[in-house]
């Protein structure tokens, strides 16, 4: 897993190519337990497939940041990890962005001062 912490309290996560992703997920949500954090983007560009222990690990990730005030966003999702979830019925539920650029950048945006 690689983890990578930006401005503003958020973590980038990196998630592996299968197997090792199952494990991970429940790093990730250790470490954001332990850290009290708030923003969490999740990298999936490596990941090729999910199965339903993925989604259930994702689903308590998506609890536990929300009970921080925080948000959960998804990124890099392939075409088949992207058809699980909307099978699932959990495309609405996850916050999703084509990249990490385009997932910071949403984060971001919404801790900008009003201008004026």
């Amino acid at each position: 897993m690689n983890i990578q912490e930006s401005t503003g309290g958020v973590i980038v996560i990196r998630l592996p190519c299968n197997p090792a992703l199952g494990d991970d997920l429940h790093s990730a949500t250790r470490l954001a337990r332990d850290r009290g954090v708030c923003h969490i983007v999740l990298d999936f560009s490596d990941v090729e497939f999910l199965d339903s222990s993925h989604l259930s690990s994702l689903l308590r990730l998506h609890q536990l940041v929300q009970q921080h005030n925080g948000r959960l966003i998804l990124c890099g999702l392939g075409s088949e990890a992207g058809h699980v979830l909307a099978k699932a019925g959990l495309d609405g539920m996850f916050e999703i962005k084509l990249n990490r650029s385009d997932a910071l950048a949403a984060i971001q945006a919404c801790h900008q001062p009003p201008r004026g």
